[in-house]
């Protein structure tokens, strides 16, 4: 997921999405490392909603490309 998330952010230079990969940049999923998760997931879920309050359409068509094929969608 963050490998894709990158990709996005490589086509779209998103503010929002820069913020989301500076959250989960550095965080390790491990046991006992309970805050640094929660922290982490409180960031990327604050940059989601902003992200998705302000982006538009003209700016996600970068993003095209990454979609699938309809002949590849399920159900």
């Amino acid at each position: 997921m963050k490998r894709r998330l990158v990709e996005i952010q490589q086509l779209i230079h998103d503010p929002f999405v820069g913020e989301a990969l500076d959250a989960v940049s550095n965080v390790e999923l491990r046991a006992n490392n309970n805050a640094a998760l929660v922290d982490a997931a409180d960031k990327v879920g604050k940059a989601a909603f902003d992200f998705a309050e302000k982006a538009d359409g003209e700016q996600l068509s970068a993003i095209d490309p990454l979609l699938p094929k309809p002949n590849q969608y399920k159900n």
